[in-house]
Formats: C-alpha cells, sequence, structure tokens
C-alpha cells in the first residue's frame, strides 16, 4: 500500500459529499428547467433540462459506486487477512485452547463432585 492509495481512501467521503451536492443541485435544476420549458416553452430550457438530467444521473450513479472510507478500507484489507496463514492458524490454535480448558473444568467439576459425595 503506497501514500497515493491511502490518500485517496480517505478522500473518498469528500467525494461522495461533492456528489451528493451535484445530485441535490442538478436535480433541482432540473425541476426549475422543466417548470420552464413546459409552462413557458422557453425553448433554452429544453437544453438546460438535458444537460442538468445528465448531471444528476451521472452523480447518482457515481454515489452508487463510490465506496466510502469504511467500505473501501474493508474492500483493502478483509482479504488479507482471510487469507493470511497465520490468521488462519489463529481458530485452530483458539481450539485447542478452549478444549485445554474445557477439559480442566469437566475434572474440577468431577473432583468437586467426587469430594462432595464422599
Amino acid at each position: 500500500m503506497n501514500g497515493w492509495l491511502i490518500y485517496w481512501i480517505t478522500r473518498l467521503d469528500a467525494l461522495q459529499a461533492g456528489f451528493i451536492v451535484t445530485l441535490v443541485v442538478g436535480t433541482i435544476l432540473s425541476i426549475v428547467m422543466s417548470i420552464a420549458f413546459f409552462s413557458e416553452g422557453w425553448e433554452p430550457g429544453k437544453m438546460w433540462l438535458k444537460r442538468f438530467v445528465s448531471i444528476a444521473i451521472t452523480a447518482g450513479l457515481l454515489l452508487v459506486f463510490l465506496p466510502s472510507t469504511k467500505e473501501a478500507v474493508a474492500i483493502y484489507l478483509i482479504p488479507k487477512i482471510a487469507n493470511n496463514e497465520q490468521v488462519q492458524k489463529v481458530p485452530e490454535q483458539a481450539l485447542r485452547m478452549l478444549n485445554a480448558k474445557l477439559e480442566q473444568w469437566i475434572d474440577d467439576q468431577t473432583e468437586t463432585n467426587a469430594e462432595v459425595d464422599e
């Protein structure tokens, strides 16, 4: 992982905010232009309406496919962690430790029960 990748991952939330603003402004301007075109027949409004609708749709699609900073970190790290040999050994070692503790607990319980029966 290099510095540029880290930088762009940290900028993803700001990019999302920019796309949200673009989507909102594009939608509002599309509504205004459609009112101007359909109610008053203002011909340049048709051209601007197409542009603003295109901008709003593009911003909306980019928002859908652009991950947040947390999602990008998860996308980058989870496969590395899941495919790490040392991490894969942890459950095996933890299972051995749990078995040993369980056996010790059972032995302690049987000793306690034997003392109570006497």
